[in-house]
């Protein structure tokens, strides 16, 4: 990400908000002059040698998954937040399958359990959210709602473990 040739190139920019994790400080020098800022990320590094420092709490994240729908034949579009909810109660609801099902927000934890995984932080992963429609246009279209699960997609390999980036 960020080219360095001591740690204090890094502290400098330790509040940079990045997409692949949280900037240590510490700046990592190959043999050449041209270092680059250590990232602590939330996913693994590819040298599954590298000792491996999950970042805590990552399953009070959250991720919000809006979608939406189309059926062109009958005129019908839907999305899978209700256009009745109110903007409170979304700031602050946490999706459950029985007790939150209009709830927009998942909990990491939440998706976890639903695919019964407990060492994904330490080896990765990659996690595919299954969105089902399953409408019938005879009845009110307010009744079409997206039913959500998730499933893991990345095989046990010996050569390369889990999910990881370069």
């Amino acid at each position: 990400m960020f080219s360095c040739s001591t740690n204090d190139n890094c502290t400098d920019r330790k509040d940079a908000h990045l997409a692949n994790g949280i900037l240590t400080g510490r700046c990592l020098n190959n043999d050449s002059s041209d270092g680059r800022c250590e990232i602590q990320g939330w996913c693994p590094a590819e040298n599954d040698k590298q000792e491996v420092y999950p970042m805590k709490e990552v399953e009070n994240f959250t991720i919000f998954i809006k979608n939406s729908i189309r059926f062109p034949l009958f005129n019908v579009s839907r999305g899978s937040i209700d256009s009745e909810l109110q903007p409170k109660y979304i700031k602050n609801c946490s999706y459950d399958a029985v007790e939150n099902t209009n709830c927009p927000i998942f909990k990491v934890g939440y998706i976890l359990k639903q695919i019964i995984q407990t060492n994904i932080s330490d080896t990765g992963g990659e996690i595919a959210i299954n969105i089902a429609w399953k409408c019938n246009l005879d009845h009110d279209e307010k009744n079409c709602k997206p039913q959500f699960s998730f499933t893991r997609l990345d095989g046990v390999s010996k050569v390369s473990k889990g999910f990881n980036f370069r």
